[in-house]
């Protein structure tokens, strides 16, 4: 019988790309917000009861990194707390869960980050999804856990456009540009992501812990640059602090994730960054 998947937050970047590509092989049922508050138990026990799925995905996820430290509650009740409905309803009915979650879990201060490196998140955005994360650990044994990075995919998210699109619009309208350079993280394209994970419940990989995310690594400023230079636009970028960007947040100054564990199981290694970026230009903008 064709397995069925169930992806919580299908509206978003991760939750297109996840949607077409489980629905090649297997029977989706794509949610978004409109059709299930995933922050109220009952509504989230009612769908999965439901529907029985083989697997549990939530791409669902608060991300407004500026605004979760004035609103603290909403960012935890979408990270943390729907992650705990998801998870325990998940385990009742026996279904695989999977999370994801970021590099924001950890404060930067070292070169790269393994899957079992300490956490120690910086602010209210990190916090929470390390509450998310330690939901999961603690509702159900299985499931995958993916921590991921600076994500971009073909879908226009209703709440804000990714950091590529808002640098293409800016330069397109004669705009300003003004980019960190003293943030380094490992861009990854939602659709690699999306096949990765599909990749890691039809090996089957043990349960655990992943980092997936795009090889290599880059600065804010280096990853605007290579996005102009792709679509042939010569507009003068200038690299900038990060207390001069006016950020009122911590963030981490190194929050590169290593695919150990991916490594470790024999999985293909992702392409890398620069090649995921042309891919995503060509079948967005051409």
């Amino acid at each position: 019988m064709e397995k069925k998947i169930l992806i919580f937050g299908s509206e978003g970047q991760l939750g297109f790309d996840l949607t077409r590509v489980f629905s090649v092989d297997y029977n989706v049922i794509a949610l978004n917000r409109e059709d299930v508050d995933v922050t109220k138990l009952e509504e989230v026990s009612n769908v999965i009861n439901q529907q029985k799925p083989d697997v549990v995905i939530n791409a669902t996820a608060y991300n407004k990194v500026e605004q979760a430290e004035t609103e603290k509650e909403i960012a935890f009740a979408i990270n943390a707390s729907a992650v705990e409905n998801m998870a325990k309803t998940a385990a009742l009915t026996g279904s695989i869960f999977v999370h994801l979650s970021s590099d924001y879990v950890f404060d930067g201060t070292k070169d790269f980050y393994i899957e079992e490196d300490k956490t120690n998140p910086l602010n209210v955005y990190g916090q929470s999804k390390l509450a998310g994360e330690q939901a999961v650990l603690a509702a159900t044994v299985k499931y995958y856990l993916i921590r991921t990075s600076s994500v971009f995919g073909v879908k226009s998210s209703k709440q804000k456009k990714n950091f590529v699109d808002t640098i293409i619009e800016r330069a397109k309208a004669a705009q300003e540009l003004r980019v960190v350079s003293d943030q380094v993280m490992s861009p990854t394209f939602a659709y690699d992501l999306a096949g990765k994970i599909k990749e890691l419940i039809e090996k089957p990989a043990a349960f655990g812990i992943y980092h997936i995310t795009n090889q290599g690594s880059c600065s804010w400023y280096e990853f605007a640059k290579k996005s102009l230079e792709l679509k042939n636009l010569n507009n003068q970028i200038t690299p900038i602090t990060t207390p001069e960007s006016g950020t009122k947040v911590n963030r981490p100054k190194k929050s590169i994730l290593k695919n150990l564990k991916l490594e470790q199981k024999g999985f293909a290694p992702m392409s890398d960054w620069q090649n995921a970026l042309e891919r995503y230009l060509k079948e967005k903008y051409n």
